[in-house]
């Protein structure tokens, strides 16, 4: 009888596990439900679990838009990467990658999966971009890969051993962790969200809400504008207040000579990726014009800009990078309403996101004092910038009251774009947009709070899906419940 028991156990698909929970079902009719779902829809129980499909009952619709939603983002992907490995192979530090497919769109992605099994479940297109896995060899790829296996391993080992749980119950509550409460398997480790309650868990920003609200507040027609850098340059270009240029179709070399006149440095960065990926920046005197507009003609679509002068304040603490604020704004009722402000400075890179070493602090909106320490991607707190040695606590952010007056504009500029998380930068003259974001996650707002378990999602749930917010309430009492989570 207990060897059968086992056997079940390790028979157990995860996924089925974990529906079969949210819905209070048994196993069996967990899976019956789940198959159908998946073999109606063609979509893996992992994405309509991950996705929060599970939470609704309009799936034709719900996962129709999804789909769109998915191909849209897939093919940006795809576009810059092969673009990247173009311009890696130009560049001599590979070979050319290979087309395998009759329409030559095949990315080195696909070769690499097909080269190395191993790879299958780990590389996709957008960690091949995010992690910039194209500037690595095939052999770096592989160590990069079994670097992230065994620093799981050397967690799981750690939590299985403070908890008593199986291997199988602590990756089916990593799991839970991101269907039900929207956490990643970073943020579960960062958070140690194995010792917090359910209940707990659903007191913290994530970015999955920000989705709902961007459409909520965000028309269709103005969706497009911010996750596209060159329509929005083009829309808001009364808030951007500095040069700029793009490489698209039939952009002339005289438009280029045009627009470096009179510049010392540009920044450059592909219009579709995010989190300051494929930024460039050009000491245009080093620089031959034509040579550099050959090569952005070359790339795929980029806007150039005229550097920013930052303000003297803000270079004191770090001058490497534009440090910037992240203030996420709403219009609601006819009021523009900031939820939440921070700010982000570099530390050691050009940019100041924090895939490329970046940190933050939270900044209280009402004066623009900063009010928090610094942290980075990996939660690791700093009193000071490690750089400059300046406290972050107590900063006071320049010319606050034309900050807060350029994103009341912005905000209300459109009628089809309600709600943005605006990247504000700051000279010693006026503040001015450097983007628009349109699903700007709620999970940075978390990030000064982990260490103090103080959970901000109070900050926008007025204005996020009611639906799924009631769901992950009233499963969440309801396992918290059944179990004590994290205890022997």
């Amino acid at each position: 009888m207990f060897l059968s028991k086992v056997k079940n156990v390790f028979n157990k698909n995860s996924y089925i596990d974990i529906y079969a929970d949210l819905k209070n079902l048994s196993y069996g009719k967990a899976k019956k439900e789940l198959n159908h779902i998946t073999e109606k829809y063609g979509i893996s129980a992992q994405k309509f679990l991950n996705d929060k499909l599970w939470a609704y009952d309009d799936l034709d619709e719900r996962i129709a838009e999804n789909k769109k939603f998915d191909k849209a983002k897939q093919d940006s992907f795809k576009n810059y990467a092969n673009k990247a490995d173009e311009s890696e192979a130009k560049n001599a530090k590979k070979k050319a990658p290979a087309k395998s497919d009759d329409n030559g769109d095949a990315s080195r992605v696909d070769q690499l999966v097909k080269k190395y099994p191993y790879l299958k479940a780990k590389l996709s297109l957008k960690v091949y971009i995010e992690k910039k896995l194209f500037e690595k060899s095939d052999e770096e790829i592989i160590a990069f890969f079994k670097a992230q296996d065994e620093k799981r391993n050397q967690d799981y080992a750690r939590i299985m051993a403070e908890t008593g749980w199986s291997r199988y119950k602590l990756t089916k509550d990593i799991k839970m962790a991101r269907i039900l409460h929207g956490q990643s398997p970073v943020n579960y480790m960062i958070m140690e969200a194995w010792k917090k309650s359910h209940m707990e868990l659903c007191s913290y920003a994530r970015a999955f809400d920000s989705k709902y609200v961007t459409k909520t507040y965000n028309k269709k027609s103005g969706l497009p504008i911010l996750r596209q850098k060159d329509r929005f340059a083009k829309e808001f270009s009364p808030f951007l207040k500095r040069k700029f240029w793009l490489n698209e179709e039939g952009a002339s070399y005289e438009s280029f000579l045009e627009f470096i006149d009179g510049l010392d440095l540009i920044f450059c960065k592909p219009v579709n990726l995010f989190g300051g990926r494929g930024t460039e920046k050009y000491v245009l005197a080093d620089e031959d014009p034509k040579a550099l507009y050959d090569y952005f003609m070359s790339k795929p679509k980029y806007i150039c800009e005229e550097c920013i002068k930052q303000h003297d304040d803000l270079n004191k603490i770090y001058d490497g990078s534009i440090n910037t604020l992240r203030i996420v704004a709403i219009r609601h009722e006819g009021q523009v309403k900031i939820l939440d402000v921070l700010m982000r400075f570099g530390n050691g890179g050009i940019v100041d996101n924090f895939s490329e070493g970046g940190m933050a602090v939270h900044v209280n909106k009402e004066t623009g004092v900063i009010d928090s320490d610094a942290f980075d991607e990996a939660a690791n707190s700093y009193e000071k910038h490690p750089i400059s040695g300046i406290k972050f606590k107590g900063y006071q952010v320049p010319l606050w009251d034309k900050v807060l007056k350029l994103v009341e504009d912005a905000t209300s500029y459109r009628d089809d774009v309600g709600f943005a998380g605006w990247d504000v930068a700051i000279s010693n003259e006026d503040a001015m947009i450097v983007e628009g974001n349109n699903s700007p996650g709620f999970g940075l707002s978390q990030m000064p709070y982990i260490s103090k378990g103080e959970g901000r999602r109070f900050l926008f749930t007025d204005y996020i899906d009611p639906v799924l917010y009631k769901a992950e309430l009233e499963i969440s009492e309801r396992l918290d419940k059944k179990e004590k989570r994290g205890r022997k």
